[in-house]
């Protein structure tokens, strides 16, 4: 008797190891954000936003992605990518891994909130998505070598070409933003030498930063994020507050 309950034990604890070596599919779990917020772009043709939802093992057709409100955004297209891995367990055995990820792509039409739904398996999940109106964060933007403030430039479009006047040694750049907004990163970079000058997590409303020495016939790129304080103080884990992104092509 005793030996036949040895026996039945270890069967079962066989059995109960064979599925961790066959790929299972539908068991990973789904992630996907909650909420998205975007901002529309300040020019009459809106570009297409995006946010990634992690399918595990399952799919997802674009006829299972639903738009509550198609006056707000629309969907444009589906991407769907496996990012297939084969670990080795020994002996010759191996368990392959799917790992599915969808980017859902949507076109802003104007401010307001719309619910993206789609069916994962048999459950459907939804983002809520916050699309709102542009604003130009910058109150003044000041470099040297340049006579004159850089802010106003982006009231009506997020890139500028702006011309070098003259070189300038020890130069420095210097902003200060509207109320409620903060900068979440700026880079200065020199596209010949590709030195770069950058910061992240801003948290004073005036700053100033030095940027090199600057030499007409050089191109520079001054890219700068910003978010309202209120997104500063959100979950961004998933990367689906992306605030608003200013470029300067500097000649």
């Amino acid at each position: 008797m005793k030996r036949f309950i040895k026996r039945t034990a270890a069967v079962l604890l066989a059995l109960t190891f064979i599925p961790a070596s066959l790929p299972i599919r539908s068991a990973a779990a789904v992630y996907y954000p909650r909420e998205a917020t975007y901002y529309l772009s300040p020019a009459k043709k809106q570009q297409d936003v995006s946010f990634n939802v992690s399918l595990g093992g399952e799919t997802l057709n674009k006829s299972a992605v639903k738009v509550s409100d198609k006056s707000i955004a629309s969907l444009q297209t589906l991407e769907v990518t496996d990012d297939f891995h084969q670990f080795s367990q020994g002996a010759g055995e191996s368990n392959p891994q799917h790992n599915l990820s969808a980017t859902i792509y949507i076109r802003p039409k104007k401010a307001g909130t719309t619910k993206i739904s789609y069916t994962v398996g048999r459950k459907t999940y939804q983002t809520k998505v916050k699309i709102l109106k542009y604003e130009n964060p910058l109150k003044s933007l000041k470099i040297s070598g340049i006579d004159r403030d850089l802010a106003s430039d982006m009231d009506k479009k997020i890139t500028s070409s702006v011309k070098l006047k003259k070189k300038a040694a020890n130069a420095m750049l210097s902003f200060a933003l509207k109320k409620g907004w903060r900068c979440t990163s700026f880079s200065f970079t020199n596209e010949k030498t590709h030195q770069t000058y950058s910061a992240n997590y801003i948290q004073a409303a005036k700053q100033t930063y030095y940027v090199g020495n600057l030499k007409k016939g050089q191109k520079y790129t001054l890219q700068m994020t910003f978010k309202t304080e209120e997104m500063c103080s959100m979950d961004d884990s998933q990367g689906n507050i992306p605030g608003i992104t200013v470029t300067y092509k500097i000649r």
